[in-house]
């Protein structure tokens, strides 16, 4: 595929999203397509130039023997630079970012950090070994090599905690009441039968149910130690003792 015909894709693209944002907060319909238009023409106008000097760089570089350069440099960074950039026409710093991403290409550069456990000073010192290049120079590639793993084991460790958190939300909304009555009776906890709910007082059977779930209730505001008082105190009023969901209401026999 030609750059003209990729360059009309992301251009096309480009006026696409430009168009709609424009349609969004106008209600002009000629504004949106003459906005549309012009950034269709920038868009496909620049990055058609972007192409075409990224492909004429790479013809430039296929017309000399750029091993050659490297050796008779005697692998000198800037050695090497300045000659390929006088044979080529191309700026000196593009051509010294060439041989730098080509030596450390060749150099193996990612397998390098990861066999020293992507360790800044072992890689480094390695990869300085291998190449001769500044540390300095080498501690910048190295770092962005680092960096990229430990985004990646963070998203990791992000999207594992989201299955945990949904797997636990799953298991526990897939208990049902009666179940977690069983689990929890055979814990020693007192749950209500109907609902689950483990918010429980006691009342004797002349108090209304409505009423001691009431009192419970706000009594637990003022002070928690009220509900367990209030419950005992009804207890010494009739042997007849009932536990009260403090949530649904259900009333039932210790």
């Amino acid at each position: 595929m030609s750059d003209y015909v990729i360059s009309a894709f992301v251009s096309a693209f480009c006026a696409l999203i430009i168009g709609t944002v424009v349609g969004v907060f106008s209600d002009s319909v000629e504004l949106m397509f003459l906005l549309g238009f012009i950034s269709f023409i920038l868009v496909f106008i620049l990055f058609a130039y972007l192409m075409h000097d990224i492909h004429k760089t790479d013809d430039k570089m296929a017309k000399i023997d750029t091993n050659a350069i490297w050796e008779e440099s005697q692998y000198d960074l800037d050695t090497a630079s300045k000659t390929m950039s006088e044979k080529t026409g191309l700026n000196q710093s593009v051509c010294r970012n060439w041989f730098i991403n080509d030596s450390l290409q060749k150099a193996h550069i990612t397998q390098v950090v990861l066999d020293n456990s992507y360790d800044l000073e072992k890689s480094v010192s390695e990869l300085h070994n291998i190449t001769g290049f500044d540390v300095l120079l080498l501690n910048d590639h190295v770092q962005k090599i680092i960096d990229q793993h430990n985004k990646q084991i963070e998203s990791q460790k992000k999207n594992v905690q989201t299955v945990n958190t949904t797997q636990s939300y799953q298991s526990t909304k897939a208990v049902s009441p009666k179940k977690q009555y069983k689990e929890n009776k055979k814990a020693g906890i007192v749950t209500c039968p109907k609902c689950g709910s483990t918010s429980i007082t006691t009342t004797n059977k002349k108090i209304s149910v409505g009423k001691g779930v009431a009192g419970a209730a706000v009594g637990s505001l003022v002070n928690p130690v009220g509900t367990v008082v209030g419950a005992a105190v009804g207890a010494t009023h009739s042997k007849k003792i009932y536990n009260v969901c403090m949530n649904c209401g259900h009333k039932w026999k210790p």
